[in-house]
């Protein structure tokens, strides 16, 4: 049976970055521009001089003005010291209206002018001091609260002590979890403060102008606006439309959102932000703000040249960070950089020329190499187009194993161009026995597939190790021609956030690197690397976590536990990573779990969670109205990985769909914008989404589990099931068909399909089949299998060829083949194996 319900749409929140800093260094500018303000649109990673130092562009923007890279270090990164031999090219900026800083009511005013001798490098304006908070004995801010979420930028209070968060964080004490700016710690010390200080404004001026100057900081008082709406609560769960107020001003919300703080996130219709400003409002319960008196600097000449005084103004606009769906290459290379082939998951090579679907058979089609290495395969290999390497050009295949190895090997030939060791010093891969699963055998290293950013060539892993008994996670950045170390790495995963779930002590809990196994595949996006944890064969005290570091220099931006006062919800999605859509939001599918996010917890087991930025704010959420079924029997909707749909098999009122399937089988077709939430215990159906198809074969549900990732093609999504059958259902205006189904005899754990095209023509579906994997089964060759994705015939598998010449190594437990430039790659227990056109 199939449902179709109608949601207004919405707009997702646009995820800012984090401009990292780096250790300053000698750099060569010769021939790097000059930053200018000139209004130049600057891509992400653009290069510009800036006073003897070189600088890299971290958001897309078109320059202001007062944007330059030291005024505004959220959208520069400091590269290094431009060294003496290379000039500096000198910066320009345009001249344009008297910027005056926005004045906004804080507690202790301090206002500051800096004037400078020279014009040239930024604008002329009036001297007009910029007011800020005095550190030293402020009135403290609203206390820190475990259950409020907190966005970027915002203050709080905490034993006599006042913070600022860095990015997004909810449940995480500031007394425990702070650092200095850019430490990745959530929260940062603002000094001492006092419940009833008295503010005192103060302004001070340095000028070198022979002219008398004055420095003005004015508030002025705006008069009672509109009564005030209903007061804006943290935990309360806001639809479109909803009309709030927050400190004396009212807000409409733009779309649904809970936690997100009015006075930090929002923004003018279509900005992206969830709350639209209404005015300030002078009745209810909000008060208006009292105006700042004018304070005002006389400043005395001295005997020295006659320049203009000028200040430094930061902007009040942040420019729009430009949010990237895959981490698409701008230059050198093409290849697969990620699981599946990109963000949303769709598993397509469009642009493969080579293989067709009347070359793909036993006559011409076959193994041509066999590559082996010192373990495991369970991660999908990479592949990178043209990397110079040696002084040639090579196209590489990464392949990482359970024996914490990385190579680069050349798929021509087979040549390891490099290898690398990433266990902690002195440190091992995890005996299966010692950590009594037999899930991976016979030893942990890494299992989550890599992530390569195509821009830099930088390939990110996560390794498991042990030494002296310590267990260690870390994440390292190689360089993909050479194999070293980038960025400082590698950095330690850890992190400790509130909660009183299982594991916990005194009301925090720790991420335990002995209890949780990361499966599930890393992901790029917008600058950052996310990371996914579940556990190992369902033991000890394990939670779902989520971690996101800047892939610029490693430092911890945000982190996530999705069962924080439960158990469980662990990330592992069969080897899936997170989804992502073109407005930067990841989606994630949980394992069995505490759930209690319909009651204002903070608890996910199964479900679909929609999270934005680097901070990992939790948006939205769907969870099946069988959800405490599931987590009692052990139907993992979490077993299964999410695809996101293009736009284009949508409809007009709902244009932006996520599917996905879990062990119960039951196939769910959700819309991004209004996810539905949790409506319908204890046993669905789920009539809050687009539509489901219930886990048996009349209703046109998978019959057996899921444990995989679907894949799109040309208006069709396909499943492969525990059971043995691949099917395809057709989609268009936000509507799935019943499918077609063929049984290909493939058991347990099934298959993730995936697809080479050229364009939209020569289709070819590809599948593995990993049934004698040897973790818990028999052990045997994984078998390659290729489909005409129009019909599901089959051209291929590589059985057919006599005398095993086709023959792969022993299966591993869901593998994902790669495809691309004309070859196929599978994984296996000891070997890369490479299939191709035969010679």
């Amino acid at each position: 049976m199939k449902r179709t319900f109608s949601f207004a749409g919405a707009t997702v929140v646009l995820a800012f970055l984090l401009a990292p800093l780096v250790p300053a260094q000698t750099v060569n500018c010769s021939g790097v521009p000059a930053w200018s303000g000139n209004s130049v649109a600057y891509a992400m990673g653009a290069l510009v001089a800036y006073q003897s130092k070189e600088y890299k562009c971290a958001q897309a923007h078109t320059s202001e003005a007062g944007w330059d890279p030291v005024d505004a270090p959220s959208l520069w990164t400091l590269m290094g010291t431009c060294a003496a031999n290379s000039p500096t090219p000198t910066a320009t900026v345009k001249r344009s209206a008297t910027p005056t800083p926005t004045v906004k009511s804080t507690p202790t005013p301090t206002a500051t002018s800096k004037p400078s001798p020279t014009p040239t490098s930024r604008p002329v304006v009036t001297a007009t001091p910029v007011v800020k908070p005095t550190p030293k004995n402020s009135v403290c801010d609203p206390t820190w609260n475990a259950t409020t979420a907190y966005g970027g930028g915002s203050q709080v209070s905490y034993n006599g002590l006042n913070y600022v968060s860095n990015f997004w964080t909810q449940n995480q004490n500031p007394a425990i979890n702070n650092g200095v700016t850019g430490s990745g710690q959530p929260w940062t010390s603002a000094g001492t403060c006092l419940a009833f200080a008295t503010p005192t404004p103060t302004a001070t001026a340095k000028p070198t102008a022979t002219p008398t100057a004055t420095a003005t900081a004015t508030a002025t008082a705006t008069p009672s606006g509109a009564v005030c709406w209903t007061a804006w609560s943290a935990t309360n769960a806001y639809n479109g439309g909803a009309q709030v107020s927050y400190n004396g001003e009212n807000y409409q919300a733009a779309f649904w959102s809970q936690g997100s703080n009015p006075s930090t996130n929002s923004g003018p219709a279509g900005s992206g932000q969830p709350w639209i400003p209404e005015g300030i409002c002078g009745g209810g319960s909000s008060p208006i703000p009292t105006p700042t008196p004018t304070a005002t600097q006389t400043v005395k000449p001295t005997p020295t040249p006659t320049p203009t005084p000028t200040i430094r103004v930061t902007p009040t606009v942040t420019p729009t960070a430009t949010a990237t769906a895959t981490p698409t290459p701008t230059a050198p290379y093409t290849g697969v950089f990620t699981y599946h082939n990109d963000l949303a998951r769709t598993g397509q090579d469009l642009a493969e020329t080579t293989l067709t679907q009347s070359n793909v058979n036993f006559s011409s089609f076959g193994k041509l190499l066999s590559v082996p290495v010192d373990g495991v395969i369970y991660a999908q290999p990479l592949y990178v187009h043209g990397v110079s390497i040696g002084g040639a050009s090579h196209n590489v295949a990464y392949v990482a194993t359970e024996n914490d190895s990385v190579y680069a090997i050349d798929t021509s030939n087979g040549t390891v161009l490099w290898k690398a060791a990433v266990a902690v010093p002195g440190g091992l891969p995890i005996s299966a026995t010692t950590i009594n699963c037999s899930g991976i055998v016979p030893n942990i290293g890494i299992t989550s597939t890599p992530v390569i950013d195509p821009v830099t060539g930088t390939i990110y892993i996560v390794a498991w190790s042990v030494a002296n008994g310590v267990y260690h996670y870390q994440l390292h950045a190689l360089n993909i021609a050479t194999g070293a170390e980038k960025f400082g790495g590698p950095m330690e995963i850890s992190a400790t956030v509130s909660g009183t779930g299982v594991g916990s002590s005194n009301g925090q809990v720790a991420f335990d690197a002995s209890q949780h196994l990361n499966r599930a595949a890393l992901t790029l996006s917008s600058g950052a690397v996310y990371i996914g944890f579940g556990s190992n064969c369902d033991q000890g005290n394990f939670h779902g976590w989520i971690f996101s570091y800047s892939a610029s220099n490693l430092s911890r931006l945000g982190v996530l536990n999705v069962s924080p006062n439960g158990n469980d919800g662990g990330i592992w999605a069969s080897g899936n990573g997170f989804a992502g859509d073109a407005n930067g939001s990841l989606y994630v599918m949980t394992g069995n779990g505490t759930f209690d996010a319909n009651a204002g917890g903070l608890d996910y087991g199964d479900s679909f969670m929609k999270l934005t930025g680097s901070g990992l704010t939790v948006a939205d959420y769907f969870t099946p109205g069988e959800q405490a079924m599931f987590a009692s029997g052990d139907f993992d909707l979490g077993s299964g990985g999410p695809l996101v749909l293009p736009d284009s098999v949508g409809s007009s009122a709902i244009p932006h769909l996520i599917t996905g399937s879990g062990k119960e089988g039951v196939v769910y077709l959700v819309n991004r914008d209004n996810m539905g939430h949790y409506c319908c215990a204890p046993n669905g159906p789920d009539t809050n989404i687009v539509q489901e198809f219930q886990g048996d074969a009349t209703s046109g549900g998978l019959i057996g589990s899921a444990f995989d990732t679907p894949a799109y093609f040309n208006g069709n999504i396909y499943f492969e099931d525990t059971s043995g059958y691949l099917y395809r259902y057709v989609i268009s205006n936000a509507i799935m068909a019943a499918p077609q189904t063929i049984n290909n005899g493939i058991g347990y754990p099934g298959s993730t399909p995936s697809i080479s095209a050229n364009g939209s023509s020569n289709g070819i579906l590809w599948l593995l089949d990993n049934t004698n994997n040897g973790a818990g089964a028999a052990t045997g060759p994984s078998v390659l299998h290729a489909y005409n994705p129009a019909n599901l015939t089959e051209f291929y598998d590589s059985t057919q060829a006599s005398g095993n010449r086709d023959a792969a190594g022993n299966a591993v437990k869901f593998a994902v083949p790669t495809i691309f430039d004309g070859k196929v790659f599978v994984g296996t227990t000891s070997e890369l194996d490479i299939y191709g056109l035969l010679p």
